[in-house]
């Protein structure tokens, strides 16, 4: 190995490390609720896309 190439520092075992891993915790816990929202909101979002659609080529119908 030449003395020009750098090996990549590892995180402090207290500092940022520990703040990553409880992020990454507190994202694991929280996955859950974050799926299930889009799971409740899918339907209406589908809802609106197609109310939209709808709107859409009716007003297109009218003017052609």
């Amino acid at each position: 190995m030449t003395p020009d190439t750098k090996q990549p520092e590892s995180g402090s075992p207290g500092g940022r490390g520990l703040g990553r891993f409880l992020k990454n915790v507190l994202l694991f816990l929280a996955s859950p609720f974050i799926a299930l929202g889009y799971v409740i909101a899918l339907p209406f979002v589908g809802a609106y896309q197609f109310i939209k659609l709808a709107r859409e080529a009716r007003a297109r119908k009218k003017a052609g």
